[in-house]
């Protein structure tokens, strides 16, 4: 088995070390603990673990759907609902309160 050094597999990512290790921090890519339980860890990576990571992370460029050009529609739509004002509204619902509560 091969193990790779964190800056290895950095330069194959062209990321950092720093930036590695926040990657194995948050378990997007594993790694081989050689440490004894102490504070520092030494990370050790396999070719297999790279290729993993790589292949989870590789993403197709896809446009984002409320960007895309949106489709003409086929079909023109008529509505029958009449526009009135807030306050002809209001008049009338109170002008029909007054008659039924005078009648």
């Amino acid at each position: 088995m091969i193990l790779l050094f964190p800056k290895e597999v950095a330069e194959r990512l062209k990321v950092s070390v720093k930036t590695l290790d926040g990657y194995a921090d948050a378990g997007e890519i594993r790694y081989v603990d050689l440490s004894r339980g102490g504070k520092n860890k030494r990370r050790r990576y396999t070719p297999e673990f790279v290729e993993e990571f790589i292949s989870r992370r590789t993403r197709r460029d896809v446009p984002c759907p409320s960007t895309a050009p949106k489709a003409r529609r086929s079909t023109t739509t008529t509505s029958k609902s009449n526009v009135i004002g807030f306050t002809a509204r209001r008049a009338m619902l109170a002008s029909e309160k007054q008659k039924n509560s005078s009648g």
